[in-house]
């Protein structure tokens, strides 16, 4: 998500001045140290840098997150959700 905000020009104090959300908040989302998002967080910032909030969840995931069992799928489709994902970059 960082990505998208610095392409898109905007500070996090300005993202977060236009969502209602924390510099912290969001520092912790950008760097992946937060783990699952408010809903209300990732429909915001979706609506914000005109991307589907299905794809801000995708940018949310690490493979930290994916069950062991499921971590070979996983890293399959891990290239294709890049490409979906640098689509709205």
């Amino acid at each position: 998500m960082k990505e998208i905000r610095k392409k898109r020009g905007m500070t996090q104090v300005e993202v977060c001045n236009k969502l209602g959300f924390t510099q912290a908040y969001l520092s912790l989302v950008e760097s992946g140290e937060k783990e699952n998002p408010s809903n209300e967080f990732l429909s915001k910032i979706g609506s914000l840098y005109n991307v589907p909030p299905q794809v801000i969840v995708f940018m949310t995931i690490s493979e930290k997150d994916i069950p062991k069992e499921n971590k070979k799928v996983f890293n399959k489709l891990k290239p294709l959700i890049n490409k979906v994902i640098a689509e709205f970059v």
